[in-house]
């Protein structure tokens, strides 16, 4: 059976110009570690020229993932991307009377369905179109915040209003947080600033700090081996201040996948230590007192990077 545009279809709702939390999780794909709940899930909104946005649940700022495109696809097309599609998932896709895609544009090519049912609810899927595994990671089931959120996508926790100085291009860098208090570890030259997002997570042994475990929500594991994957909108940015004269080291073997890694002073665009592609290798750089930004770009679903000072 083919998805798209029915001849005198039945009329539904429009669902652009509004904004969604996600409401059920009928799908994860069983290959990776980390797992949503409806709690913490992403958000999502869709103009009313059909352009999709994201953000996470605790972000403030919304994020431009690309423009949504009516999508012909067969239902046995769409269950196919899914590993083991449970009952609610067939249930689900064969419910399905339009389909929109719209592509994030990234290396790991994520794409994102939007399909509307029968009485007119949204599904959600997001998965990755690369050519060695097709497949869906997510599928959610949404539900809308706000009737009112046409233009300005009026609606998130209570009348947060998304304008224009709200978005980010795809080429914008994801701040992680805002440094509000500095986690200061005794004997160590980097003073890591808290993070919203707790984007790095730090630890005192013999004289170092060891930067491990990039965020879990961004599925990167300090432990070879582990299953994970890491696909973000955006370049993800640590920003960090270096009390004294400080030796970073960065170790790292990427087994499956792709990252780069920039390291600048704050606000600057110099880069002062860069590696276009991780693959395995350790390198360091000597930093003087002063604001820095780590940078990373790409994806990782088996491998590690490990950032020490010292």
């Amino acid at each position: 059976m083919g998805i798209g545009l029915l001849a005198n279809p039945k009329p539904v709702a429009a669902f652009n110009g509004s904004a969604y939390y996600v409401e059920d999780i009928l799908y994860q794909a069983p290959a990776y570690s980390f797992s949503y709940r409806p709690e913490n899930a992403p958000r999502y909104s869709i103009s009313s020229d059909y352009l999709l946005y994201g953000k996470d649940n605790a972000a403030e700022e919304w994020t431009m993932i690309g423009k949504l495109c009516e999508y012909k696809v067969k239902s046995q097309e769409l269950l196919d991307l899914f590993q083991t599609p449970s009952d609610r998932v067939y249930d689900a896709v064969n419910d399905v009377k339009m389909v929109y895609r719209a592509d994030a544009g990234d290396d790991v090519k994520t794409f994102y369905l939007v399909m509307q049912r029968h009485d007119g609810k949204l599904l959600l899927a997001m998965g990755y179109d690369n050519e060695n595994y097709r497949h869906v990671r997510w599928l959610f089931g949404l539900g809308k915040l706000d009737e009112s959120a046409e233009n300005s996508h009026e609606s998130l926790d209570g009348g947060d209003i998304l304008n224009d100085s709200d978005v980010k291009d795809e080429s914008d860098v994801e701040k992680a947080g805002d440094g509000n208090s500095a986690d200061k570890t005794a004997n160590s030259g980097i003073d890591q600033k808290d993070s919203r997002q707790d984007f790095f997570s730090s630890y005192a042994d013999n004289d170092k700090i060891d930067i491990v475990n990039l965020p879990e929500e961004l599925y990167i594991y300090r432990n070879f081996g582990s299953t994970g994957w890491i696909s973000y909108m955006n370049p993800l940015r640590f920003d960090f201040d270096v009390k004294e004269e400080t030796e970073l080291v960065i170790k790292y073997e990427i087994n499956n996948g792709s990252l780069s890694l920039k390291l600048k002073p704050y606000g600057s665009d110099e880069v002062i230590y860069g590696i276009d592609e991780l693959q395995k290798d350790e390198g360091s750089v000597t930093l003087q007192p002063g604001k820095y930004s780590l940078i990373l770009k790409g994806y990782l679903s088996d491998g590690y990077l490990h950032v020490t000072s010292r």
